[in-house]
């Protein structure tokens, strides 16, 4: 009955692969292995075009397709139609794929004035379908057909764009006859960055021509079709009583038939049940023809009546894969009645490449044993004898172990005796990441339920994302503090995908990124001047975890570039900016804007703009967890360095939040700190903190941080923003200058008393009133009058060493100017980045006055 040898097989075998173990409740329970890969199968193929002229032309007239898997479907329509005269007579899809038939049974008839021929691929399966390839044959008839042919993905569920070309061949003209052996092409869909065509979604291609001697001439295309097969490995089991309802309705060949058309969906291997002797077991191999492998243990009735003949059933397991190995054990038999044996089998199935141990049993089953005592020592035999068939000790050292059947017990007598963290409980199979499908066995054919057991499957995804390997959306790149920044191809798979940067030059791992969700990274405190390598691999969230090939090595050198201030961040673009997390910390600081994850802790929006870092504390790492930002600054420019900037401390469980001073030696800790909750409320206004930095001016070139700590993991949510690095004493014409001269055209006069805008400023006049020394221009001036004063407003720099004063007269040739508390007051409305804003006010009781801004040495 077996289509493979019995073979005993003792003693642990050692492989490669991950250590994993699963069971299941019940029905059924699996961990993928490795390695298998979808089968070119024909999803949806057009060979026959016998039809009449012009048939198939439109939507209306489309072609269904033919497919070698059930419920994926797929139609055909476009171009001039079909054309029954003509035809490939190769048999095959593309270069070899056979059609069935190599009869010159039509093709299809595309030119320049009916240019497109669309074709698609329906998936009706409740499984994953992977896309390999699209094959055709085609024949260009005579030199005036068309001779460029391209090809799209035109529209679907892909994630690609609609409208994207695959593929385009030139100078096609192979001037072959109408009906005659056509040349083969075949195009792989790798170039797709989708190419998985998920249940109940579509996929729609195009083929377009251009370029001919004669628009209405035709190029021939015929045997067409769209290649692939199951993107995941599926496993179903079932009781199926006989294959006799519970009345003894219909019989197993309609019963089986009526399942495995309702039912199945082209699942890899089967596990059955109570597959009786005689009709069943003969239905069982003519229904499931297409499973060669298959694996039957007899389970006799040893005593029941005295004068009847003892009777059989079994155990089966029917697979597409081949079998490496077979064995069988008798675990126990029923206590009562017919006193069924109870069987248990083992096979090691080959899946690719890799191998899977499936062990399938069917408990018994004590009517009269109200603690299931009997069942607990059936699966703890069945325990046993995994144990002894694969060496282990314990579940727990098993590799790639699928353990399934009918149990007849309850799941926590089951998880007590097959002691792994992945099983089945409650028709939901937690190994799997995948959608699973159930059925209670109901069908049309039969009046009642085939079996008191649902028949369970569940799919695991077996195919990587695409691109693989994969690649670089943005190559590494020195990102200016000491880091090394990159960005992976946004990869695409049905599931979610992580990402995973390997830095090659430091081979430790200590800066790899570990998978993560995120396909940017960046690689920070490394060595300045020294080259780095990186890969990168995406990786789906399947239960498979299945990975893509690295992508090609790429390198990059690390460099500081060091903040000259004068310099602002209020992290306004979304990103820490040149704050850079540090990697030895235990967890991250976040660009955020509004409130906070954590419930009474962190501000309740930005000081300066909208968006703000801050350092989630409810990260559920442990206490005094710290987490540390950094950024590297040329403070030798100034005279008296200071740093300010906005902090927010709303968290009982808040430490500290410190900044600390690296001066190329070594680090000084706390330079200032705040310790505890600093604030009583998120919608408590933040505080301002300046931190004197002169003691470093004539170090030069230093590294900030930024560290805080939590006391617990949660409610520790401190914050910062609107950061001020500049020269207490003002911004010095050196630094104004190489900012406001960075464009200049070569020759331009720099200095104090240069005038290249030709206006009535020079350059150091410019530089106190904020003006463009490169444009004509003067100072903004906002006037405002009342009944009794009038108001100017404008902006000048303070601390430049100049004096910027304004006065007043009756006239402009007054000999005598007056100042401020002479007629005149003035009030600085603002300060910031040292331009004060100043308003004069003068009172209007004269008919005129003039307000002159003078600036003087």
């Amino acid at each position: 009955m077996n289509s493979v040898a019995h073979v005993k097989r003792t003693g642990r075998r050692i492989r490669n692969s991950k250590l994993s173990a699963c069971v299941f409740l019940g029905f059924l329970c699996f961990i993928l292995p490795t390695g298998l890969h979808a089968d070119h199968a024909v999803l949806a193929g057009w060979h026959d075009f016998s039809s009449a002229f012009q048939a198939h032309r439109w939507l209306n007239s489309a072609k269904e397709a033919v497919s070698d898997l059930d419920q994926v479907s797929g139609s055909l329509y476009g171009g001039d139609g079909a054309r029954n005269t003509w035809g490939s007579t190769d048999g095959t899809y593309g270069p070899a794929v056979e059609t069935g038939s190599t009869a010159a049974d039509g093709a299809m008839s595309i030119r320049v004035d009916k240019n497109t021929i669309h074709f698609s691929v329906s998936n009706g399966t409740s499984r994953n379908i992977h896309l390999d390839k699209v094959v055709f044959d085609f024949a260009s008839i005579n030199g005036n057909s068309p001779r460029n042919l391209e090809l799209y993905y035109d529209s679907g569920d892909l994630a690609d764009p609609d409208g994207t070309l695959l593929m385009r061949w030139t100078s096609i003209l192979n001037g072959l006859a109408s009906v005659s052996d056509y040349e083969d092409k075949e195009l792989d869909l790798s170039l797709l960055g989708d190419q998985i065509l998920g249940p109940g979604e579509e996929a729609v291609f195009r083929f377009q021509v251009d370029t001919a001697n004669v628009n209405n001439q035709a190029l021939g295309l015929d045997n067409i079709a769209i290649l692939g097969g199951y993107a995941d490995f599926a496993i179903l089991t079932y009781n199926i009583h006989g294959g006799y309802g519970p009345d003894g309705e219909g019989t197993p060949q309609d019963n089986l038939t009526a399942f495995r058309n309702t039912f199945m969906n082209g699942e890899d291997v089967l596990c059955l049940q109570e597959v009786d002797n005689g009709d069943c077991w003969t239905a069982v191999q003519s229904v499931f023809l297409d499973y060669p492998y298959r694996f039957r243990t007899v389970n006799q009735e040893t005593d029941y009546w005295p004068w009847e003949t003892p009777k059989q059933t079994s155990i089966a397991i029917l697979s597409k894969h081949p079998f490496l190995s077979t064995d069988e054990e008798l675990i126990q038999t029923d206590p009562q009645y017919d006193q069924w044996e109870r069987h248990a089998q083992h096979v090691a199935i080959q899946l690719g490449a890799s191998e899977v141990d499936l062990f399938h049993f069917h408990n018994t089953y004590n009517f009269n044993d109200n603690d299931w005592e009997y069942e607990k020592s059936g699966l703890t035999r069945f325990r046993d004898y995994v144990y002894n068939e694969l060496g282990i000790g314990s579940l727990g050292e098993a590799e790639n172990l699928i353990m399934l059947g009918d149990f007849n017990l309850l799941h926590t007598n089951v998880a007590a005796i097959l002691d792994t963290p992945d099983r089945k409980s409650d028709g939901r199979d937690h190994i799997c990441s995948v959608p699973h499908f159930t059925s209670s066995g109901k069908y049309a054919t039969v009046s009642a339920d085939l079996s008191d057991h649902p028949a369970l499957w569940a799919a695991l995804d077996l195919q990587a994302p695409a691109p693989d390997p994969m690649q670089w959306a943005s190559a590494p790149a020195a990102n200016g503090a000491s880091a090394l920044s990159m960005e992976a191809a946004a990869a695409s798979d049905p599931y979610e995908v992580e990402y995973y940067f390997s830095n090659t030059t430091i081979a430790d791992g200590s800066h790899d990124s570990g998978w993560q969700n995120s396909p940017t990274y960046l690689d920070s405190d490394l060595t300045q001047g020294t080259t780095y390598s990186y890969t990168v691999t995406a990786r789906d969230k399947s239960a498979n975890a299945n990975a893509t090939q690295p992508s090609a090595a790429a390198s990059a050198v690390a460099i500081i570039n060091y903040i000259v201030p004068p310099y602002a961040e209020s992290f306004e673009d979304g990103s820490s900016g040149d704050w850079v997390q540090v990697r030895d910390d235990d967890y991250d600081w976040t660009v955020n804007s509004g409130g906070t994850t954590t419930a009474a802790s962190g501000p309740s929006g930005a000081s300066d703009g909208s968006y703000y870092l801050y350092a989630e504390g409810h990260h559920g790492l442990g206490l005094y967890k710290t987490a540390s930002v950094v950024a590297y600054f040329d403070l030798s420019g100034l005279s008296a360095p200071v740093m300010k900037f906005d902090y927010h401390m709303y968290g009982e469980y808040i430490d500290h939040l410190s900044l600390d001073v690296h001066d190329g030696a070594s680090w000084t800790s706390n330079v200032w700190t705040k310790s505890r909750q600093q604030h009583t409320g998120s919608d408590d206004p933040w505080s301002t903190a300046t931190v004197d930095l002169s003691a470093y001016s004539a170090t030069g070139k230093i590294k900030l941080r930024f560290r805080t700590a939590n006391l617990l993991w949660n409610a520790a949510d401190p914050a910062i923003d609107h950061i001020l690095v500049e020269d207490a004493l003002g911004t010095t014409y050196a630094l104004w200058a190489d900012a406001a001269f960075s464009n200049a055209p070569p020759g331009t006069d720099e200095t104090f008393g240069g005038n290249p805008d030709s206006d009535r400023f020079n350059n150091r006049q410019e530089w106190a009133l904020a003006l463009n020394p490169l444009v004509a221009d003067q100072p903004a001036v906002e006037l405002a009058a009342s009944n009794a004063t009038f108001v100017a407003i404008y902006r000048r720099r303070n601390n430049t060493g100049l004096s910027v004063d304004t006065v007043w007269a009756s006239a402009l040739t007054s000999a005598v100017w007056r100042g401020v508390g002479d007629g005149l007051t003035e009030l600085i409305l603002e300060t910031n980045d040292h331009l004060e804003t100043v308003a004069v006010q003068v009172a209007t009781d004269e008919d005129r006055k003039f307000i002159q801004i003078k600036v003087s040495e």
